[in-house]
């Protein structure tokens, strides 16, 4: 039971980490993600999200509550030049989506790496 308890509470403090693979740059894609931690009334939750690899045009990545809702102040543009890319932020949803919009984008892979921090 020590074992487990120190464990849980090292992942709490630690935070939680996910990755997600974009194979085809040319087609719109969703990632759902949702923070581990303890939900509390109005309370928001630090993210980052570090976008890498490398693609042939222009695309765009958000995160937001559901996939028909767009902020620009939570997305990010990634392009021919780019190889890394990071936003960070903080949401009050403990589910929220990933999407990766090609603009001009049709080939390359992108690896979009999800840590909510504590």
């Amino acid at each position: 039971l020590a074992r487990f308890l120190v464990l849980a509470i090292l992942v709490f403090l630690l935070g939680c980490t996910k990755s997600f693979e974009v194979e085809d740059a040319g087609k719109m894609q969703e990632f759902y993600i949702s923070h581990s931690g303890p939900l509390r009334d109005g309370a928001s939750y630090p993210i980052k999200i570090t976008v890498t690899g490398q693609i042939d045009g222009k695309a765009l990545i958000y995160i937001a509550p559901s996939v028909t809702t767009y902020n620009s102040s939570y997305s990010m543009t990634f392009g021919l030049r780019d190889r890394e890319k990071i936003l960070y932020r903080e949401i009050t949803s403990k589910n929220s989506v990933i999407v990766y919009k090609p603009i001009t984008a049709k080939k390359g892979k992108l690896t979009i790496k999800v840590e909510f921090k504590n």
